[in-house]
This record gives C-alpha cells, sequence and structure tokens, in this order.
C-alpha cells in the first residue's frame, strides 16, 4: 500500500483519504539517538538477531537503563526509521491505530496513529516500531497487535466498519515494560518473543557511562564522582532489595560502614519512591559538567527525585546525604 495515497474513496456514506504523504510519514519517523548507548553485555546483538528472523522482541528491565536509547542505536546504526509509543492506561486506540478527522461535508481525512503510520512507511523504508511500558496497554488495544507478532505481518483496521489491511513488509517490533504484578503480558505475546532481561548495570559499566554518557571525564575528578554515584546508587539499590549484580549483601554493608549508618536507620533507605537509575545519575551529572551546580548541590537532585511524593523525609533525606558523603568528593 503507497503510504501517500491521498485520494478519496467512498467508504458507506462518506468518503475518506489518508492525509499523511509518504514524505511527511518518513520524516516524522527519522530520528537520531541523544546520545550513544553503553551496552550491558550482548543485548545488541541478540535485539539485531531477533529482528533478522522477523520475531518481535521483549525487553524487560527497570525504567531508566537505558532500552530507549538502546534501540534509538540499533535502529541509526542499522539504517531503520525509528517510531516509539509509550503505553499507558489514558492511551487510546486512535492514537495507535488512527481516528477520522472532518474535511468538508460528506468528506473525512484518516488521521494516522503510531502504528499504522510505522506499517505504512515500512513499505518504502525499514522501520523499528518500539512499545515502551507495553504491559500498560489497554486490553482492548492489544489485538490490533496479534498478526503482526508473527510471520503474517499484517495491521488489519477499520475506517467507518470498512476493513483494511497493511502489509508491514519491512517491520520490526520490539517492547518493554517495568515488571508488575499488577500489569502483565498475555502468555501468548511472551511465546511469540524473544524475551531479554536487563537490570541495573555493573558497576564499572555504570561508570563508564557516567564518564561518556553524563560528560564527567571533562571535569576534574570526574573518574571519582562518576566512582562515588556508582557506589551510592548501588547502596540505594541494594537498600531497597533490588539485584544491583554488585552483591546486595556485601555492597549494603560495606556502605553502611562507611556513611556510619547504623543498623536501626538502614529502614530508612528502604522508604525511597524508587531506587536511583542511570539515567538519574546521568541527568545530575549535567548539572556538573555545565557548572550549574557543585557536586553537593547537584546531588541534591537526586534525594529530590527520589522523595517525589512522599510525606515526611527527614530521617530518609540524612541517610541519603550520608551515603553521599561518605563516597562523593568535596567540590
Amino acid at each position: 500500500m503507497n503510504p501517500g495515497n491521498s485520494a478519496f474513496r467512498q467508504v458507506g456514506s462518506i468518503q475518506v483519504r489518508t492525509n499523511q504523504s509518504a514524505q511527511a510519514i518518513l520524516k516524522g519517523l527519522q530520528q537520531d539517538p541523544k546520545s550513544k548507548y553503553i551496552p550491558q553485555g550482548n543485548e545488541e546483538e541478540r535485539v539485531r538477531n531477533a529482528l533478522r528472523l522477523g520475531k518481535p522482541v521483549i525487553i524487560e528491565g527497570p525504567s531508566g537503563i537505558g532500552k530507549t536509547l538502546l534501540l534509538e542505536n540499533i535502529s541509526k546504526s542499522d539504517g531503520k526509521l525509528f517510531s516509539t509509543q509509550m503505553c499507558s492506561e489514558g492511551v487510546e486506540e486512535s492514537k495507535i491505530i488512527g481516528y477520522l478527522k472532518f474535511a468538508s461535508e460528506g468528506r473525512y481525512e484518516y488521521q494516522d496513529g503510531s502504528l499504522l503510520m510505522a506499517a505504512r512507511a515500512s513499505n518504502v523504508a525499514p522501520v523499528l516500531y518500539y512499545l515502551d511500558e507495553v504491559n500498560m496497554l489497554r486490553e482492548e488495544i492489544r489485538p490490533a497487535f496479534h498478526s503482526l507478532l508473527d510471520h503474517r505481518k499484517l495491521l488489519t483496521y477499520d475506517v467507518a466498519e470498512d476493513g483494511n489491511v497493511v502489509n508491514a513488509q519491512n517491520f520490526g517490533i520490539v517492547m518493554s515494560y517495568n515488571p508488575d504484578p499488577r500489569h502483565t503480558l498475555p502468555d501468548n505475546w511472551i511465546t511469540r518473543c524473544t524475551v531479554i532481561r536487563l537490570g541495573y548495570p555493573e558497576a564499572k559499566v555504570e561508570k563508564q557511562i557516567l564518564l561518556e554518557v553524563g560528560g564527567l571525564k571533562e571535569v576534574e575528578k570526574g573518574a571519582d564522582i562518576a566512582e562515588g554515584m556508582v557506589k551510592f546508587a548501588n547502596a540505594v539499590r541494594a537498600a531497597k532489595g533490588l539485584d544491583t549484580k554488585n552483591g546486595d549483601a556485601g555492597v549494603l554493608a560495606s556502605a553502611m560502614q562507611a556513611a556510619g549508618i547504623d543498623q536501626d536507620k538502614q529502614g530508612e533507605l528502604t522508604l525511597v519512591r524508587a531506587p536511583p537509575s542511570p539515567r538519574l545519575l546521568v541527568d545530575t551529572c549535567e548539572f556538573i559538567v555545565k557548572g550549574h551546580a557543585k557536586i553537593e548541590d547537584a546531588m541534591q537532585n537526586i534525594y529530590d527525585n527520589l522523595l517525589a511524593g512522599m510525606g515526611r523525609t527527614k530521617g530518609v533525606e540524612d541517610a541519603l546525604s550520608k551515603l553521599a558523603v561518605a563516597f562523593l568528593p568535596r567540590s
């Protein structure tokens, strides 16, 4: 199907046309990565191999570890157009598939949603379509994806109850989610996909991320700041009982001892809203690199993020501050 078909056609009692030209669709899907991606292991190769075989991919892992950045970089280096759709319970079918828009009396234009636009574009150039937080996708929208998740690569949609089919020839789909027992994916989706599980990076990888992506390699004491921020983050993650790949028990015990936090106060760290992600650390690095804040002031950005929406937090913030003082150099 030509994604630029602009002719009206009769559908029941109305006339309908697709209002996006091929040029507009392709331009809308051309994006450059915000920064390079530093892999944890062989996840880049696994994504590429699955897509090469025509299989969809599910990436499971916590927020802020770089899942979107991974796919942006793969798309760019492999010459694919990239389309991303954030899913939430508030995202309706019209956002993903499309909807009719009034043009003139008796005539309507069909406004493509992100999925339909990407499927059309795949007949002109290879496309990688990314569904972020796919487990939040409303159940009534899921059937639209069924024939895209197997060898058929078809997208069926209705315009005024007139069935239409787009053959998505050169179309790859990747989905990601942060595991949540309240929001799960159907088994028939998981069995059709290559599943890649990512956690927080190992300490040496995360330090490299802060130096290269966060820009700390350009700053005096940048290596010490990066190492300290990683130790800080892993201590909080360990307190939350998360797998840091660095030995939770040992990380937590040494961190508490270094920060002078006794066992009674250790529980304060479990109260943070969420553990610090690599993305949060990178964002905080920017305050330091651009000279907007001293190290100790920049760390306040992390405290505020971890404590957002909480009530009484002084005890928790004191514990976080002690960890920062123990691990980070002073300005």
